[in-house]
């Protein structure tokens, strides 16, 4: 995608895209709008300068971390980091959220970074061919695999974690404790990341163990944080409290839920697992 076609796609000149790309005030609030919708559906980014095309790499290589608040990844970071120390390379870092697109932040650091290759730490699991061509530097897939998406074997890298097995171990423990009322506590129902592959392990274990899903005892705390696992506990405790054991798809999940809700003593507490 080039600047002439979101010139064609937006029905105005080549200039008039290059002003809001620019952030100039001379263009009218409809052409703006337009030319924004176009760059916006088609993931467009702009390289910073014509400049930046035949500058030579720099000796960075990106790390794209999903999902500020997980304190999980804080010895995976560190490993990294010393890992690429050593090969002679330097680390450039960014944060983004849960539900920002990693791919694209990380198109975006290559241009501005001109990095040599992108490291990419608990993202999603449905990558495609037409969302890597924004990539023009190898990537590696840290924490998770392409699961849900079209990509061929040879086409990314990665070192994974067995989410659903592990997940189905942990529920299968709880079984094992003699409990049969399960509660799950993810994170989104569309989070397409590690949190489906757990739920995944969760649904094995109880269908293997002969024991009825029950979709009220799954709680969606719509992040990985402990704030919000704990008031989607709450709530859940409020709502249903039929269950004795909880499986949390995430460490500060589970300590969210483990946290006594106000006006229940501490028998009143599930135990949970993670």
């Amino acid at each position: 995608m080039t600047i002439k076609d979101i010139a064609k796609l937006s029905g105005v000149s080549v200039s008039t895209v290059s002003r809001v790309l620019n952030n100039r005030p001379d263009v009218s609030e409809v052409c703006r709008s337009r030319v924004n919708a176009v760059i916006q559906s088609s993931n467009y980014i702009p390289n910073n300068s014509a400049r930046d095309l035949v500058k030579i790499r720099s000796d960075a290589i990106g790390l794209v971390v999903r999902g500020v608040s997980n304190s999980f990844y804080t010895d995976i970071i560190r490993s990294i980091e010393k890992s690429i120390d050593a090969a002679g390379y330097t680390m450039v870092m960014r944060h983004i959220a849960s539900c920002d697109d990693e791919i694209k932040c990380g198109a975006e650091m290559e241009r501005e970074k001109r990095l040599r290759g992108i490291v990419f730490l608990g993202g999603c699991h449905d990558y495609t061919k037409e969302r890597i061509k924004l990539l023009n530097v190898p990537f590696v897939c840290c924490s998770y695999t392409n699961r849900y998406g079209n990509l061929d074997d040879d086409e990314y890298s990665s070192v994974s974690i067995a989410d659903e097995d592990e997940a189905y171990k942990a529920v299968n423990e709880l079984y094992r404790n003699g409990h049969r009322r399960i509660a799950a506590l993810i994170s989104r129902p569309d989070d397409w990341s590690i949190s489906q592959l757990r739920y995944r392990g969760y649904r094995r274990a109880l269908e293997e163990h002969g024991l009825p899903f029950d979709e009220s005892l799954v709680v969606s705390a719509g992040s990985f944080n402990i704030k919000d696992a704990y008031a989607a506990m709450k709530e859940q405790l409020n709502r249903n409290p039929d269950f004795t054991a909880v499986f949390a798809i995430a460490d500060d999940m589970a300590i969210g839920a483990m946290k006594r809700p106000s006006g229940r003593g501490a028998n009143g507490c599930p135990r949970t697992a993670r």
